[in-house]
């Protein structure tokens, strides 16, 4: 993923990876990859594909590596927080009760991605805050 990459297959190997919920369109990439390069994250070069086309191929500079990394513990940090959030139960927090039932675990299987995806998330325990 870190190897010079020209722009279809950056966003080929972001579906391929993420198992295809992440799309990535012509029309947000190369704008986002315009303003990396412009920001020194990462550099561009022509180069000839090995479809035999000149692509513009993109690598991560050495800023662009610190900036990763950087990025990479944000997004951890946020990860971590959002499942606290969304699944306290399973993390270990005394103050939900595991008695909690999932409607679609009621009503039968979920059928497409949203069903699944909500069903996945639709677990929350709210606690109310007491004042004393």
């Amino acid at each position: 993923m870190f190897g010079p990459s020209h722009g279809h297959a950056i966003a080929k190997r972001i579906r391929s990876v993420s198992e295809e919920v992440l799309h990535v369109e012509t029309g947000s990439l190369y704008p986002a990859l315009h303003r990396l390069e412009a920001q020194g994250l990462i550099s561009a070069e022509w180069e000839i594909s090995d479809k035999g086309k000149r692509a513009k191929y993109y690598r991560l500079t050495r800023s662009g590596r610190k900036q990763l990394v950087a990025e990479q513990s944000k997004w951890e940090q946020l990860s971590i927080a959002m499942a606290r959030v969304l699944r306290p139960a399973e993390l270990g927090d005394p103050s939900c009760s595991n008695t909690s039932t999932n409607a679609f675990d009621r009503s039968g299987s979920a059928g497409d991605r949203d069903q699944r995806l909500t069903k996945r998330f639709s677990f929350i325990c709210l606690r109310r805050s007491t004042k004393g």
